[in-house]
């Protein structure tokens, strides 16, 4: 928000409620000024009608109000579900929160430790595979949709996969999909039900193990 400076001051004028916001106030100024802070701010600044406060002063409420909203945004998002670092970061830049806030909030979070973006993607990558079994590349996209970083995406994996057989994993994800294609084809069983492994991420040599090369996995299901 740009301030209009007015004698370098500027005086509240009105402090109003907020309709369905019961913690939050408007803060009106004579110079046309008007901004959104916590109620509690009344009583820890001092802030009544006909208070001067000087631009600087009103900058940083400004500043320490976005921090308290972006606060209270991210820990109504948490409460539905964990959140990577980078998913939150986007949703209080699409709540209008500065860059500076948003790093304030995102520091706040971190020294309470409610952003890890490594048990966030452990926890990921398990519920993910009970839901869809996959295969390392599969579950590496997928973290990478949710902002988490190559290298902590690798030390993820790599714990999940020292404990999780991948052809256990493929031989799930075969079973669940000839569940669902019982009538095809023998021929054409084998090359969709590879082609399929595939898009889970699993690489051919785990494929060709599952089914093998010559289709006989899927004879043997059918």
């Amino acid at each position: 928000m740009t301030l209009k400076k007015y004698m370098n001051c500027y005086i509240i004028t009105a402090i109003v409620h907020i309709p369905r916001k019961k913690q939050w106030r408007i803060c009106l100024f004579d110079t046309g000024v008007s901004i959104q802070i916590p109620a509690e701010f009344i009583v820890l600044k001092s802030l009544d009608i006909g208070r001067k406060l000087s631009e600087q002063e009103v900058e940083e409420l400004i500043s320490e109000a976005e921090r308290v909203k972006g606060k209270e945004t991210a820990f109504r998002l948490l409460a539905v579900r964990a959140r990577s670092e980078s998913e939150l970061i986007q949703r209080l830049r699409r709540e209008g929160l500065k860059q500076s806030s948003v790093q304030r909030v995102i520091s706040d979070l971190k020294r309470l430790n409610l952003i890890n973006d490594e048990a966030y993607a452990y926890s990921f990558v398990q519920d993910f595979l009970q839901r869809r079994p996959s295969g390392r590349l599969r579950l590496k996209a997928e973290l990478y949709k949710k902002g988490i970083k190559e290298a902590v995406a690798k030390c993820v994996l790599d714990m999940v996969f020292a404990e999780t057989s991948t052809i256990e994993l493929a031989q799930s994800a075969a079973h669940k999909w000839l569940a669902k294609h019982s009538k095809i084809s023998k021929k054409e069983c084998f090359s969709r039900l590879g082609r399929y492994l595939y898009q889970q991420g699993f690489n051919w040599d785990v494929i060709e193990e599952v089914i093998g090369v010559d289709g006989e996995f899927a004879r043997s299901e059918k």
